[in-house]
């Protein structure tokens, strides 16, 4: 199926939509000619995904088909979506589906989490305490300052200045499909505005420190070689964690947490755009703000 993307999207998101593709649409749907695809196939489809694969295998190949078809539209190859009316309906795990629909961290499940992952747990290798010091250290990163994960893994030390307490963000690293050893970075983030320098607070200055007190390398984020850490590897330790503690997490919940703070604490919209890089406040506001009852529940007595 034709895609779009390649010139907005990162080389790492094209490669999850390329490997999403080739295991799960290719040699289904994808041999559909897409004028023909209709509501029916496309939910037949995605039962069939909830069943017999899992219900992220399904969440990942309805991304992937939503861009085709929004594509499609735009060019007229169709003239309307059939993908609107598709529902993804877990076959036995309601809790999992509440779980994946979690878009933010707590400061409890944060620190419970960054303790786990230093602690001995069974998921602990013997040797591998620097590569779980140099992945608390990435979530503090993106808990202070809301990085992506491949802008967080690719920072180096001449990159914070302390003085002026701030970080330059300008790469990211590259990874998606390689071996550890042929990582790279590029400085053509996923818009202009995502290179930027930011200020990041005091106590993120004070766990840097002590890093860098540790990591006698130019790479923040590394393993003991000094070479880039494997973002994949830091998922799979870190989720494993979580599990084990009881909650769902992902690294982007670490961004949506960060900017959901800035906007409870009053931070106005338009510093709030620029400290989360986003070329648009509706961007901010729309994707990486999620407000609770206890949030609506403040402001309609505020406001009356």
């Amino acid at each position: 199926m034709e895609y779009e993307g390649k010139q907005v999207r990162g080389y790492n998101t094209i490669v999850y939509y390329e490997n999403t593709i080739k295991n799960h649409i290719e040699n289904s749907i994808g041999r559909m000619k897409i004028r023909f695809i209709k509501y029916k196939q496309l939910q037949d489809y995605f039962n069939d995904l909830e069943k017999n694969k899992s219900h992220p295998t399904a969440v990942n190949a309805k991304k992937v088909i939503s861009a085709t078809l929004q594509y499609a539209l735009r060019c007229q190859y169709i003239y309307d979506n059939p993908l609107i009316n598709v529902k993804l309906i877990p076959v036995n795990d309601e809790s999992k589906e509440k779980e994946e629909k979690k878009k933010t961290i707590t400061d409890e499940e944060f620190i419970n989490l960054v303790n786990g992952v230093l602690s001995k747990s069974k998921y602990s290798r013997k040797g591998f305490e620097f590569n779980n010091k140099a992945y608390v250290v990435a979530m503090y990163i993106s808990h202070y300052c809301g990085l992506h994960i491949g802008e967080a893994f690719a920072l180096e030390k001449s990159d914070f200045d302390f003085v002026n307490e701030t970080i330059k963000i300008g790469r990211e690293l590259v990874y998606g499909g390689l071996r550890r050893k042929n990582y790279y970075t590029k400085d053509k983030l996923k818009s202009e505005t995502s290179k930027a320098t930011i200020v990041f607070p005091k106590p993120l200055q004070e766990v840097l420190k002590q890093w860098f007190e540790v990591n006698p390398h130019e790479i923040v984020i590394c393993q003991e070689d000094g070479w880039y850490m494997s973002p994949s590897s830091f998922n799979a330790r870190v989720s494993k964690v979580s599990h084990e503690l009881g909650f769902y997490f992902h690294y982007h919940m670490l961004r949506h947490t960060f900017v959901t703070t800035l906007v409870k604490n009053g931070v106005s919209d338009v510093v709030t755009m620029k400290m989360m890089r986003h070329s648009q406040i509706s961007t901010t506001m729309q994707i990486y703000t999620h407000p609770d009852l206890e949030d609506q529940r403040k402001a309609i007595q505020k406001a009356f």
